[in-house]
């Protein structure tokens, strides 16, 4: 159902994923996680289109400025990142560039894949889709309990995605 390609490890060549346990796990990943979004949307405002979004890494906050002055945060946990002009989805456990204490979402979804022989949630990259990336990405939410899932544009081709773990107002001085 899900269409995933990923490098063979015999011959280097890219290769389609079939794993219907897996598609079953997607599946169940998007009911929950839309169910969490929409709570994060009523609660929050997050994803409801309004405002502007930001991350510091050196403070390690994921966060959303709304037009009134509310802020939401949450602690920044990177998921993975999709580029577009190769429909190539790196998750964030094999990023050399990203600090390994916010890839813990990712890392526990690819201990999950070694666990359950699933390769997509060990290969990196995995060329898929833009919908397929959110798949992917609310299933590591899912499997990690995560309360939801964002994603945005960085530049004109690449997209993150974001673990929301434990969003808060901030309390304003």
């Amino acid at each position: 159902m899900f269409e995933f390609e990923v490098t063979c490890e015999n011959c280097n060549i890219r290769h389609a994923v079939t794993d219907p346990d897996l598609d079953a796990q997607i599946q169940h990943a998007c009911v929950q996680i839309d169910e969490k979004m929409t709570l994060l949307r009523r609660d929050f405002g997050i994803g409801n289109g309004q405002g502007t979004w930001g991350y510091d890494e050196d403070v390690g906050l994921l966060e959303f400025h709304f037009p009134g002055g509310g802020i939401v945060e949450t602690p920044l946990s990177y998921i993975g990142s999709w580029f577009a002009p190769r429909e190539e989805f790196l998750w964030a456990w094999g990023n050399p560039h990203l600090d390994t204490m916010r890839t813990e979402v990712a890392s526990r979804c690819f201990d999950f894949g070694q666990a359950n022989n699933h390769q997509v949630l060990m290969s990196q990259p995995v060329w898929c889709s833009l919908d397929n990336a959110w798949h992917l990405a609310k299933l590591a939410g899912n499997l990690t309990k995560v309360e939801g899932i964002y994603s945005a544009l960085v530049d004109d081709n690449l997209r993150f995605f974001w673990a929301i773990t434990d969003p808060k107002w901030r309390v304003l001085q």
